[in-house]
């Protein structure tokens, strides 16, 4: 008997499975035959290769070698030799579990030609981790990677090209400014000269369009740098109130020239040092200060600085710029911004320009992390807004503290509105009670009735040009309403101006005023003004420079330190060599950078006074190589320099230089620094004070020698020296200056305005320093360069030198030659030249009277000189030279002092 047993399952459903996933492979199938796509397994265990159809086409494998199971160095002989060794090392990772294998390698075909294959798998591993195979794909984006790579072709030949013309507009700028400075020179020489009306006139017209044409070149030139990427940032600590000043400098003439008031509105809350690029925030104000003031015809331009947001390392800055000028329509502003774009081409032909030197603030705004907008109203005026963002200083500075201000009722007398409110909000931040007055009228009235009723003022702050009465009329009337005793006790009167300070400081003598302020106000003048004129002080009407005697007793613990001065000008160096003189100091002389660090590598100094603007290596590049020696490394380095740029101190700063020493020198000034530098030494005494001269000996029409003389140590026979070499210096400076700006020498030619500038005081002209300081701001920050009125004040004060100096008396010479007398003067002066030590003033003027009468002119000047350069070797050897040619026995000496 047979047994049959059997068992039925339904299998439906696993058949249905595998169908699906037949299914499903076969359209993976098709999807990797339509992609170009190999499947590969490799068997880590035995090595051997698993390949499918399109793997075999993508390694063009010949159908012979076309088998189930491949070995796995048909691939490694096919990889590019270049690739292996990463491929294999990736391939290690993946094993271990380090890595994936998911990357891109070229092969190497059969025919040579080469391939990129991009590559991914997955690792299978069994129950304990091990890696069993690798199961991946291939595809060959041969195709892609040749499309990528003419792409970044393209795109670097468009850079390139780019570059290239960025380039060649910055190269032909400069190539085309050359000319055209030479241009604008002689039309300037031909100008001064004897010109009939038609010739002046067609002149006149060569020069304004040349200035023109120079406006657009420069800025094609910078938005060029701006666009071949050349532009960057430099950040460091600078001094707000100083760059706003260097802004009020550059735009005075042209504001003056117009009767348009620029105003400074700076909020107390914003610090007064910041951190961040002042070269270009300068740029941004003064491009659109000078878009203001070229479309202002009258009224007023108003500058408001602000904190749009702060947090604890950084605040954004917000500085608005409005005018009262032309205005514009909606439609005009919303392409203001782009480059070489102006409001309409009305604006372009009325007023010039390119339309670019927006687009540029935008650039630079933008790169200093802010915006800019317009708002404008045809007509009306037009406010430019733009923020930047900011770091804190990091560097300490003399805190202004408004509780050293005694507080007091404060009156402000000024027709303009803004003015008034940007005065009344400085002195309110101070704790002042503030009056304003629109008018001289209301001011005096408000002035009574405070005094009637108990309550007097203790400063007036008054504009000087008024409708009907102006500002000196009115500070004459309160100093007699004082005089009578209708004003009591007397307040503090200070002028506030915006143009014709010259005229206005005429009423500073006769004391009407205590000081003159000009527009626009800074805060921190404004303060130093105020605390100075309360505390006594008489800075804000005149320096006190100390005697002779005064400077000897300040500085006799370092008397016989040794200076280096770094000083490329004659004139200032015979101004700071005396000075330094008169303190018991020996002075080396170094003439340019070069010179300086090889002086410091081979001798020991106490302190270098190091000027920054000199040909060749300039103060910053000689400072920063002495701080590179061993012998520099902690050596007092002051700068002394006439910059006012705010960019040039922090520049001295970064450059390891211990302080700064204001040109026109302040003796008191310099000899505090160096007593801070210079550590104290065996004393000195001090000689007698050298003369003081009661009356003016001489005077010099159109020059202020009375103020002259006190930065002259009240010494009328140096200035008279400073002013001879002033224009023995300077005489041909108008033709030298005039030469720079033609070939286009900027840098020469702010050399030579900056070092006239420093000197202007010490020979009676400020008003040269004030023009000279503006040119200066204009050279440094690329500004359009304005050089007549600084040439105009020059030629003046050379002409005044050439004339007045011929009547000036020499000092008087011995009226008859006395041997004992000049064989004891050199007696006394050859042991000084022989122990290195200072020769007195007083020994050196009896020599200069002596030998008038005994040597020759030159021999005598030859030998002060060298005396003056503490040249002593040189300076015994010619005085052995006038003691010879006059026979001179020394043991008939006459030492009487």
């Amino acid at each position: 008997m047979t047994w049959v047993q059997a068992i039925v399952s339904d299998i439906t459903e696993r058949k249905h499975s595998e169908a699906l996933v037949r299914k499903m492979r076969d359209r993976l199938q098709l999807a990797t035959d339509a992609a170009g796509i190999g499947v590969w397994e490799w068997d880590v265990v035995s090595n051997t290769l698993l390949w499918d159809d399109w793997m075999f086409r993508l390694y063009h494998l010949p159908e012979h070698e076309r088998v189930a199971v491949l070995p796995y160095q048909i691939w490694h002989d096919r990889c590019h030799p270049g690739d292996l060794e990463r491929l294999e090392a990736l391939l290690a990772a993946a094993v271990a579990g380090t890595d994936s294998f998911d990357t891109e390698f070229r092969i190497v075909l059969p025919s040579g030609e080469l391939r990129w294959i991009r590559a991914a798998s997955v690792v299978e591993r069994d129950a304990a981790g091990r890696a069993l195979r690798l199961v991946g794909v291939n595809q060959d984006v041969t195709a892609q990677r040749v499309l990528e790579t003419r792409l970044l072709d393209a795109r670097d030949a468009a850079e390139a090209a780019s570059r290239a013309k960025s380039d060649f507009l910055a190269n032909m700028s400069h190539e085309i400014r050359t000319p055209m400075n030479a241009i604008l020179g002689l039309c300037q020489l031909l100008l001064d000269g004897e010109l009939n009306r038609r010739e002046r006139d067609y002149l006149g017209k060569i020069y304004t369009s040349s200035r023109a044409l120079l406006g657009i070149l420069n800025d094609i030139l910078d938005y060029s740098k701006i666009e071949a990427g050349a532009l960057t940032l430099e950040v460091t600590d600078f001094n707000l109130d100083e760059l706003l000043d260097t802004a009020a400098d550059l735009f005075s003439v042209r504001t003056d020239e117009k009767g348009v008031e620029l105003v400074f509105d700076v909020a107390p809350t914003v610090p007064e040092l910041l951190y961040g690029d002042p070269l270009r925030l300068g740029q941004v104000i003064n491009n659109l200060i000078g878009n203001a003031v070229k479309f202002t015809e009258r009224g007023i331009i108003h500058v408001r600085v602000d904190i749009a947001s702060q947090g604890d390392n950084h605040l954004e800055l917000r500085i608005a710029v409005r005018d009262t000028g032309i205005g514009m329509s909606g439609e005009q502003c919303t392409k203001l911004f782009e480059a070489f774009s102006q409001a309409d081409s009305s604006t372009s032909r009325k007023y010039g320009g390119t339309g670019l030197g927006l687009a540029i603030c935008r650039r630079l705004v933008a790169l200093m992390g802010g915006d800019i907008r317009v708002d404008s109203t045809p007509g009306e005026g037009s406010t430019f807004t733009f923020t930047v963002r900011l770091g804190y200083g990091r560097h300490a500075l003399r805190h202004r503290d408004p509780s050293s201000l005694r507080g007091t009722r404060a009156l402000v007398v000024d027709d303009q509105e803004t003015s008034r409110l940007v005065l009344e909000r400085i002195l309110e931040s101070w704790a002042f009670e503030v009056t304003l007055a629109a008018s001289a009228a209301e001011g005096l009235a408000a002035l009574d009735a405070a005094a009637a009723a108990g309550r007097p003022f203790g400063l007036l702050l008054v504009d000087w040009q008024m409708p009907e009465f102006d500002g000196v009329a009115m500070a004459r009337e309160v100093r007699r309403h004082m005089a009578s005793g209708m004003l009591a006790p007397a307040p503090i009167v200070v002028m506030v101006t915006a143009y014709g300070r010259e005229h206005v400081l005429g009423a500073v003598g006769d004391g009407v005023l205590d000081a003159v302020l000009d527009k626009p106000v800074i805060p921190s003048h404004l303060f130093d003004t105020v605390i100075g004129l309360q505390h006594g002080s008489t800075s804000a009407r005149q320096r006190r420079v100390p005697s002779g005697r005064a400077l000897q007793q300040m500085t006799r613990t370092i008397r016989g330190a040794r200076v280096l001065l770094v000083e490329d000008f004659p004139t200032n160096q015979l101004v700071a060599q005396e000075f330094l003189s008169r303190m018991g100091l020996i002075a080396d002389v170094a003439e340019n950078g070069r010179e300086a660090v090889d002086k410091v590598a081979t001798r020991t100094y106490d302190v270098v006074l190091m000027d920054l603007h000199m040909p060749g290596m300039d103060g910053l590049e000689a400072t920063r190589r002495i701080r590179a020696t061993e012998r520099g490394r902690t050596l007092p380095i002051l700068a002394m320099t006439a910059a006012a740029l705010a960019q040039d101190r922090e520049a001295t700063r970064a450059a390891g230089m211990n302080g700064h020493i204001a040109k026109p020198i302040d003796a008191e000034e310099l000899a505090t620094a160096l007593l801070g530098c210079i550590a104290p030494r065996t004393t000195a005494e001090a000689g007698p004070p050298p003369p003081q001269t009661a009356t003016p000996p001489f005077a010099i029409d159109g020059l202020d020698l009375t103020a002259a003389v006190t930065l002259s140590d009240h010494d009328w026979g140096f200035l008279r020296r400073v002013l001879q070499r002033f224009q023995r210096d300077f005489s041909d400076a108008p033709q030298r200056l005039q030469a720079a700006l033609a070939a286009g020498r900027h840098d020469e030619a702010e050399r030579l305005v900056h070092s006239i500038a420093g000197l202007a005081p010490g020979v009676g002209s400020p008003a040269l320093g004030r023009q000279g300081r503006s040119l200066e701001a204009a050279l440094h920050g690329g500004a359009p360069i304005e050089p007549m009125a600084f040439l105009d004040e020059l030629q003046q004060v050379l002409t005044a030198l050439a004339q007045g100096l011929k009547d000036v008396p020499a000092p008087a010479p011995a009226a008859v030659a006395d041997p004992a007398r000049v064989a004891g003067l050199a007696t006394q002066l050859r042991g000084l030249l022989q122990e290195f030590a200072i020769v007195p003033l007083e020994l050196q003027q009896a020599l200069d009277a002596a030998l008038a009468g005994y040597t020759t002119p030159a021999l005598r000047t030859a030998l002060l000189r060298q005396i003056d350069q503490l040249d002593y070797d040189a300076a015994e050897a010619t005085l052995d030279e006038i003691l010879r040619a006059g026979r001179c026995d020394l043991r008939a000496a006459d030492t009487t002092p």
